[in-house]
């Protein structure tokens, strides 16, 4: 019996120091309670009580930004830590009555549902809040969780605006935090993943930026693929198109016999094609210049598919892209990137010598699914279109994003004048939105030929996004402060944070792979070295790596 009351110590443990982990972070907050501050002071070492002091003016500003979101995790787990601690007491009443078993049953049910879960998104959420204090990322991180929100929210307030998101769900704009590429498979889309298909409701948001990114900030055209990952998860919209393009697309190739199989594949790429066209949407051909740079470094996996996979080959998604840059009245742009495609990979037909009449038919399909997951009025947006409900980057948009891509490139903003941030009060564009400085940045580097006008970039770029995030923090932390949600609300998600079923072991943070197809920020396939399934010719074998040109079907 000793055994069972030392485990039940450990866990009462573990469950409280979490607890006493976010408090520590929301020392940090002006409006700390007294009763919290002293006891949390004395359980510091004289050491960490001395760095505190040192460092309270810095940290609490820099942490000023997230306050809101500290609260509200803090206030979701002491919901959930009451339901923590009163299973620990059934489980002690359990053990006073000399039921181990059901004693150690209940423990083990406990940990697996409740503790280990919530460590490992509490876990994530310490990382990204000691990263925005840190010295080495916090500007960064600022500037980038001005992007997110960017994208994310006047989609979301649109959402709201027409009934299809409550308040509370505005509170959950995406938080950047920093990880290294050995750590990109545990990611936050995989944690977050496998706690939606076990019944776990979260109280917060955030994105996985690999560490890379921090040296090629034009290449973060790809967190507007992510915003639409979680807008789609948010407003519930995967199932309704996967179902509208696997039931009602035949007429678009007017091969029903066709569709039968091709909608399975369309329908199991649905959640990465609404990404791909919510991101055109929003950063116009900046989104496809950089998925351009990304995917073609890899020549033999641009027409590669697996079975499995839950992305199209490279090349079918950019073909969606043009399209939707097509119906966004962005023709000159759509014509020159395919121009660029066509003189890097050869005209698409050619892949269907190989890859048989299928990939003929995909390259057909894409106007219409670009269509469909744009321009058609979906139930789970009360019958408005995406374009609608998204704000997509139009005419005006391309000029101010012309007018960054010229304070970039020019020569003479450099020295006392770049430091004051005079070549951008001369644009009079100081509070743009902060995508559409990203989509000039990638603009910029499109026609940057060398190291040298390269560099120039990534540091004018950092310093004009570090002063449009800091124009409007005041305008965030109000925002924030508005949309957090009530005691009640939080009470509910806790409730809800309860796996229905149990988590598989060391499934999130573990050794579990990602979905297939899916890579850091699952916006990149993940390279196949594996031969490549076909719908008319069967098993195909991959691009040839040194000649970048598919190998002949495999004979049945």
């Amino acid at each position: 019996m000793n055994l069972l009351r030392q485990r039940l110590n450990s866990l009462r443990c573990r469950a409280v120091e979490l607890q006493t982990c976010l408090r520590r972070w929301a020392l940090y907050n002006d409006q700390v309670p007294h009763d919290w501050k002293a006891p949390l002071l004395g359980r510091m070492t004289p050491a960490e009580e001395s760095a505190f002091q040192a460092d309270l003016e810095l940290t609490r500003t820099r942490l000023r930004p997230v306050s809101a979101q500290i609260q509200t995790v803090m206030k979701w787990y002491e919901f959930v830590l009451e339901q923590v601690l009163a299973r620990l007491d059934h489980a002690a009443a359990l053990q006073e009555q000399s039921r181990g078993r059901e004693c150690v049953a209940a423990l083990a049910d406990l940990e697996a549902r409740l503790i280990e879960p919530n460590e490992e998104t509490l876990g994530f959420f310490f990382r990204c809040l000691a990263q925005h204090a840190s010295h080495e990322y916090h500007q960064k991180l600022g500037a980038i969780d001005a992007i997110l929100r960017s994208l994310y929210l006047p989609t979301a307030k649109t959402a709201h605006q027409r009934g299809l998101l409550s308040r509370e769900a505005l509170s959950r704009t995406p938080l950047a935090f920093v990880t290294d590429d050995a750590e990109s498979i545990h990611s936050w889309r995989h944690h977050a993943m496998v706690s939606s298909r076990c019944g776990r409701q979260l109280p917060l948001s955030l994105v996985t930026i690999p560490r890379r990114r921090l040296a090629e900030p034009w290449n973060l055209v790809d967190l507007a693929f992510e915003v639409g990952r979680c807008l789609q998860d948010d407003l519930n919209l995967e199932s309704e198109i996967a179902a509208r393009i696997q039931s009602g697309a035949a007429s678009w190739t007017g091969d029903s016999s066709f569709w039968t199989i091709s909608s399975r594949l369309w329908a199991c790429w649905s959640s990465v094609v609404f990404a791909d066209v919510f991101a055109t949407i929003k950063l116009g051909p900046a989104y496809l210049s950089g998925t351009i740079e990304k995917w073609s470094a890899s020549p033999a996996t641009v027409a590669a598919l697996t079975p499995t996979s839950e992305s199209p080959p490279p090349l079918i998604r950019w073909q969606v892209m043009i399209q939707a840059l097509h119906l966004l009245n962005l023709a000159d742009s759509a014509n020159q990137w395919e121009r660029t495609l066509r003189q890097t990979f050869g005209d698409f037909e050619r892949y269907g010598a190989s890859l048989g009449a299928a990939w003929g038919r995909w390259t057909m399909d894409c106007r219409a699914v670009a269509q469909l997951a744009a321009f058609t009025p979906l139930t789970a947006l009360g019958m408005a279109r995406l374009v609608d409900v998204a704000e997509p980057f139009l005419a005006s948009d391309a000029q101010r994003g012309q007018r960054v891509r010229e304070w970039l490139l020019a020569s003479d903003a450099s020295g006392a004048s770049e430091q004051d941030f005079r070549w951008i009060e001369s644009g009079g564009d100081s509070r743009m939105p902060a995508h559409i400085a990203l989509s000039g940045l990638r603009a910029a580097y499109d026609v940057a030929c060398d190291a040298e006008t390269a560099g120039r970039l990534w540091i004018r770029f950092w310093r004009l996004m570090q002063h449009l995030a800091t124009s409007c923090d005041a305008v965030r932390e109000q925002e924030d402060r508005e949309f957090a949600p009530a005691d009640n609300t939080l009470r509910q998600i806790a409730q809800q944070s309860i796996p229905a079923s149990h988590v598989p072991a060391r499934t999130m943070m573990g050794i579990s792979p990602l979905a297939p197809g899916m890579g850091a920020l699952t916006a990149f396939p993940i390279g196949v070295s594996g031969p490549i399934f076909s719908p008319s010719c069967g098993v195909v074998q991959p691009v040839d790596n040194a000649m970048g040109r598919p190998h002949q079907p495999t004979p049945q």
